[in-house]
């Protein structure tokens, strides 16, 4: 049986978004799918209720974990199929995200996942939140999504379809919960001379006048480093909170009262920008002791030293009560709170 390190009493400041100096019961790093699966025979591992982080995850811990944490570790990418116009790549999901973006868009020429650069975290989280940025949807490139049934303890698979994936929301955040371990995502990428590039939301045709997918996506790293702190020195999450999905009548109402607000259609709903209601009613750089809201982006929320999780909780509860006493608009956090 492939053995496992657990180690007790263990600070995982240095990985959750926020540095907040929390204690888990017990902690375990996981190299290898087979250690994975050996978790099924450990009983400090049956016994207690557990945790999947990944380095860099979207988490907010608002108290010590009484449990184990298994930080999932896993880093490979492979070639599995190749036509004349893609190439199809199978990714373990503790492949870190941002490095995978660079290495398809310049060193590998594959197109597609460009304009979601600079999104920090792990190859796992893409399916789970279906990240979002820029005009582009993960689930447009992924093929399919590789799992350890908790339940059952086997590695299952599930096409694109299968993964039922919405607006930062999937399977995995639904019904999949808390059985599913991600260890494999494949991602079906175009080759140049198969590719149109997103080049035309936000601030993108501001910084860029070019179709080519290199510079689409370095204009992106450009927006992203103007307006976003660096997570390695500051804590946090970068958006918090999700763009909500509201009807078209609510936004025509709301659009008549405050002219100001923004949306865009989005699979039969408008997607309303959350950080213009923020702006609009905490504002940037709104402090409760070291909780903030970012100087540069109210969607930010920061832990500029030594915030503690009830500071971090007042904010996010202060903020979604004066958006929604405003705007009728209810926010949902994109950051799994804990």
């Amino acid at each position: 049986m492939t053995l496992v390190n657990i180690k007790s009493s263990i600070s995982l400041r240095e990985y959750n978004s926020f540095k907040i100096d929390v204690i888990a019961k017990y902690f375990i790093r996981i190299e290898t799918v087979e250690q994975l699966q050996s978790l099924s025979k450990n009983p400090i591992f049956i016994e207690n209720k557990r945790y999947f982080l990944w380095a860099w995850s979207n988490t907010f811990f608002t108290k010590d974990f009484d449990g184990i944490i298994v930080h999932i570790d896993i880093q490979w990418i492979n070639i599995i199929k190749e036509t004349n116009n893609s190439t199809t790549l199978r990714v373990w999901a503790g492949q870190n995200w941002d490095e995978f973006v660079n290495l398809c868009t310049y060193n590998r020429h594959l197109y597609g996942i460009e304009n979601l650069v600079s999104i920090p975290g792990q190859v796992w989280a893409c399916p789970v939140q279906n990240i979002w940025a820029y005009g582009v949807e993960a689930k447009d490139t992924i093929e399919s999504v590789e799992y350890l049934d908790m339940n059952t303890w086997h590695i299952q698979t599930l096409t694109n379809k299968q993964c039922e994936f919405w607006y930062r929301d999937s399977v995995f955040k639904q019904s999949l919960y808390g059985i599913a371990c991600i260890t494999h995502v494949s991602f079906t990428l175009c080759k140049k001379d198969a590719y149109t590039v997103n080049n035309q939301y936000g601030a993108i045709t501001q910084e860029t006048d070019s179709t080519d997918p290199k510079d689409i996506c370095s204009a992106i790293k450009k927006i992203r480093a103007s307006k976003l702190p660096d997570r390695h020195k500051i804590g946090t999450a970068w958006s918090f909170f999700k763009n909500p999905l509201i009807d078209e009548e609510q936004f025509l109402w709301l659009q008549k009262k405050y002219p100001d607000i923004v949306g865009h259609p989005h699979h039969n709903h408008i997607k309303v920008s959350a950080w213009r209601l923020i702006e609009q009613t905490v504002g940037k750089n709104y402090r409760i002791w070291d909780a903030a809201t970012y100087e540069k982006h109210a969607l930010v929320l920061v832990n500029l030293g030594n915030a503690s999780p009830q500071d971090m909780l007042m904010l996010i509860e202060h903020i979604q009560t004066q958006v929604e006493q405003t705007f009728w608009v209810h926010l949902e956090p994109e950051v799994n709170i804990l």
